[in-house]
């Protein structure tokens, strides 16, 4: 996407595209953003010393060389989040050695990818009820662990401790390297599928590193430890960076509009910003669920827009809600979250402008609350369907 305007005369958004080098111009009645948010042509930015003179590979898992051939070499992983803990067992297959160095440490839970009692429902029972219980069981277990830690962090950690102690192997101190400064959910959990991560560091090729890059010299990585890592390619799992919309701010009669000065209605509309939403999921739970409940919200929506004949809906402040103590739509202190906190919508956490929490609050204000509540609809009849 180039561009993205909407014109109140004409009551439609103008939509500018590059389609394969081609530009092409598309006119929508309601536009719905769902390209997440993260940045696509640029990472993160972070300053590590001395890689410029590094004398091997540097790669970022963004744009991963397909032909990159790490068979028998060294490499380091720099980087503890969960592209990190992604793409170490995948390299440990292959690798000589490779060495995962991070600054801080992460909580790291394994999820099994089969569930016996899943398998038995399927077996018993027809496919969409097998399905209807399954998600809601897994629903129900996620919003009850994840209240569990937000709300009891002290006990939260030592459940956590524990499992990753029993999955590590005996040499790897749990308390150096999986001890976080921070509480659970404060900073996003890395999830492993059937601790294919905890499988990699029991191998004698993969290893974990706690400390800090004094510089990267030209053969490998000189720690402030005094301890020097040799590396024959270097992956740099450092962050991503967060935008909306693709980067692009939407113009509204020709003025642009600065997400990051407006506020979310219900996580999923920009106040001041006609016929356009954004889907995204959970930050401290599963991503699809949060964005199945607001694609079902936005629908919800569109649905009143038809209901009462307008042909444009728009969130709305009054004095009352633009007063209230502003907040961050998400509550983790992740770096590259706290860093983009100029780019994200305001909320209060009071009516339609609270943050999300889980998927529980979002079904309840779908299926009950009223789609009405800080919206502002307007326009004659249309002369076409939305």
């Amino acid at each position: 996407m180039l561009a993205c305007e909407w014109r109140t005369d004409e009551q439609n958004w103008k939509v500018e595209v590059d389609a394969d080098g081609q530009r092409k111009t598309f006119i929508a009645n309601f536009v719905i953003s769902c390209v997440g948010y993260y940045a696509y042509d640029k990472a993160f930015p972070t300053t590590i010393p001395g890689l410029k003179g590094f004398g091997g590979q540097v790669v970022h898992p963004q744009w991963w060389p397909e032909d990159l051939d790490y068979s028998g070499k060294r490499v380091i992983v720099i980087g503890s989040g969960a592209t990190a803990i992604t793409v170490v067992p995948s390299l440990a297959e292959k690798a000589g050695m490779v060495t995962m160095l991070q600054r801080s440490p992460s909580f790291v839970i394994s999820r099994p990818t089969t569930s016996s009692l899943d398998s038995c429902l399927k077996s018993l029972l027809p496919f969409s009820l097998a399905y209807w219980l399954i998600y809601w069981k897994d629903v129900f277990l996620e919003v009850f662990s994840t209240q569990f830690l937000l709300n009891f962090p002290a006990l939260g950690r030592k459940v956590l401790m524990g499992e990753m102690q029993k999955a590590l192997p005996k040499d790897i101190d749990v308390n150096v390297h999986f001890n976080p400064r921070y509480n659970p959910f404060q900073q996003r959990l890395c999830m492993c599928p059937d601790e294919d991560f905890f499988k990699a560091l029991h191998q004698d090729n993969c290893e974990i590193v706690t400390d800090t890059i004094e510089t990267v010299t030209k053969d490998g990585i000189l720690l402030e430890s005094g301890r020097k890592l040799e590396a024959d390619i270097i992956v740099t799992a450092t962050g991503l960076y967060f935008q909306l919309f693709s980067g692009i701010a939407p113009l509204v009669d020709g003025q642009p509009i600065e997400v990051g000065s407006h506020y979310a209605w219900r996580g999923c509309m920009v106040d001041s910003v006609p016929n356009m939403g954004f889907v995204m999921g959970y930050v401290t739970t599963s991503w699809t669920p949060g964005a199945d409940i607001m694609a079902k919200t936005l629908i919800s929506v569109i649905k009143e827009m038809e209901k009462t004949g307008s042909t444009s809906v728009m969130p709305v402040l009054d004095e009352k809600d633009r007063s209230k103590p502003q907040k961050l739509p998400v509550s983790a202190t992740s770096s590259y979250f706290v860093k983009a906190a100029d780019r994200m919508p305001k909320v209060t956490d009071e009516g339609p402008w609270y943050g999300r929490v889980n998927l529980a609050k979002d079904w309840w204000a779908w299926l009950m609350g009223d789609m009405s509540s800080g919206l502002l609809y307007s326009g004659g009849q249309r002369k076409k369907d939305i």
